[in-house]
C-alpha cells in the first residue's frame, strides 16, 4: 500500500501549509462554519457541504472574498481555493492505495475512457488528499502530493469547478504553498455529457503550467480515476463528512479539524486477488496459461430500458476484475 510514513508527510505539509496561510483560519472559524449549518436548516439553499462553505461564513469573510473578486478570474479563484481547502482542514481525507492495485491501475489504458461532470461531483463537501507514492523533486521543490476538491456555487448549478492543489514545499525556506490548477473542460455542460478523460489530463496541461506536472500527472490522475468508481471502498472514503457540532455553553456552537488525519485504503479487494493469484502460482504445479488477474478498462454502456426497451441510460462501466479461470471458480 501507499507507504505510511509518506502519506503522513503529505498531510503533515498540507496541514502546516493552511495553518500558514495568511488569516485563512480566522476567517473559516469553525464556530461560522457550525452557523452555517444552522442556517442551512431553516431554508433550501445550500450553503455549506461536508465541511465545504459554498458562501463567505462572516461578515469578514464575505469583505475578503469581494476584495478577492476584484482581481478577476485570479481573485474568484482565491476565494474558491479557500473554501476546498477549509472543507480538507475539517475533514482531513487522505486517498491510500493498495500497492499491488495501484500498480495495475497505472497500467491501465484510458484512451477510451470517458466520465461525466456528475462523477467529479462527488468531490463536493469532500476535498481528499491523494498523496504521491513518494514525492517528486525538481529545482528547490518538493510535491508531496494534491488536494482534489470541486466547487459549485450555492445559487448556479452549472457555475462549477474541479480544481486541483498541488502541495508543494521549498527544500531551502521549507515554505508549502497550493499553486491552482483549474481544469477547463465545459464544465457548464450537461451533467451526464461523456467527456474525454485524456482530453481532460492534456486540458489540466495547457490550463496548469505548474511545476513538474509533466512527471506526476499519470499517477494523479490514474488515482483520480479511481475515485469516479463507485465502488464501496470509493464511496466509503467519498461520503459527505460533516464534522460533529460541538455545543458549548456560554460559547459559540463549533466543530473542530480532526487531530489526525483519516488515512482511506482504496483497491484492497483487488489487491487481494493479485496477491492470491501470485500464491497459486508459487504452489501450482499446472501449466501457468492462465490469465492474470488485471484491470479490464472502464468503458461507456448505454443501456435500453423501459417500455419497448426505447429509455437510454448511459452509464460508465467499472473497471473489471479479470482473473484467471481457477481462481475465478473459487
Amino acid at each position: 500500500m501507499t507507504d505510511r510514513s509518506v502519506a503522513t508527510a503529505a498531510a503533515s505539509e498540507a496541514v502546516a501549509g493552511i495553518r500558514g496561510m495568511s488569516r485563512l483560519l480566522e476567517l473559516y472559524k469553525g464556530s461560522d462554519l457550525a452557523r452555517l449549518y444552522e442556517i442551512q436548516t431553516k431554508q433550501k439553499k445550500r450553503l455549506i457541504i461536508g465541511a465545504q462553505p459554498l458562501i463567505p461564513p462572516s461578515p469578514e469573510a464575505m469583505m475578503n472574498m469581494q476584495l478577492q473578486l476584484f482581481e478577476g478570474i485570479e481573485g474568484a479563484k482565491k476565494f474558491i481555493r479557500d473554501t476546498l481547502l477549509i472543507g480538507w482542514w475539517f475533514t482531513r481525507t487522505v486517498a491510500v492505495f493498495d500497492g499491488d492495485m495501484l500498480g495495475e491501475l497505472m497500467e491501465t489504458d484510458s484512451k477510451d475512457l470517458y466520465v461525466s461532470i456528475s462523477q467529479f461531483r462527488k468531490f463536493l463537501g469532500n476535498p481528499v488528499l491523494i498523496p504521491f507514492e513518494k514525492p517528486y523533486e525538481i529545482d528547490d521543490t518538493e510535491i508531496f502530493g494534491c488536494i482534489v476538491g470541486f466547487f459549485e456555487a450555492s445559487d448556479n448549478e452549472k457555475e462549477s469547478s474541479f480544481l486541483l492543489f498541488p502541495i508543494q514545499r521549498q527544500k531551502s525556506g521549507g515554505k508549502v504553498s497550493f499553486p491552482i490548477i483549474a481544469p477547463n473542460f465545459n464544465i457548464a455542460s450537461d451533467n451526464e455529457l461523456s467527456i474525454s478523460f485524456p482530453k481532460i489530463i492534456e486540458t489540466t496541461e495547457k490550463e496548469g503550467h505548474q511545476l513538474g506536472f509533466e512527471l506526476y500527472k499519470h499517477e494523479l490522475f490514474s488515482k483520480i480515476a479511481y475515485l469516479l468508481t463507485e465502488t464501496p471502498d470509493v464511496e466509503s472514503c467519498m461520503s459527505e463528512s460533516a464534522p460533529s457540532i460541538v455545543r458549548r455553553r456560554k460559547k459559540p456552537d463549533t466543530i473542530f479539524a480532526p487531530e489526525k488525519p483519516k488515512f482511506m485504503m482504496l483497491g484492497k479487494e483487488f489487491g487481494d486477488a493479485i496477491r492470491q493469484y501470485k500464491v497459486y502460482l508459487s504452489s501450482s504445479s499446472e501449466p501457468r496459461g492462465t490469465v492474470k488477474p488485471h484491470i479490464r478498462r472502464a468503458h461507456w454502456h448505454t443501456y435500453l430500458s423501459g417500455k419497448g426497451r426505447e429509455k437510454r441510460i448511459l452509464k460508465w462501466v467499472l473497471p473489471i476484475l479479470v482473473k484467471s479461470a481457477d481462481l475465478s471458480a473459487k
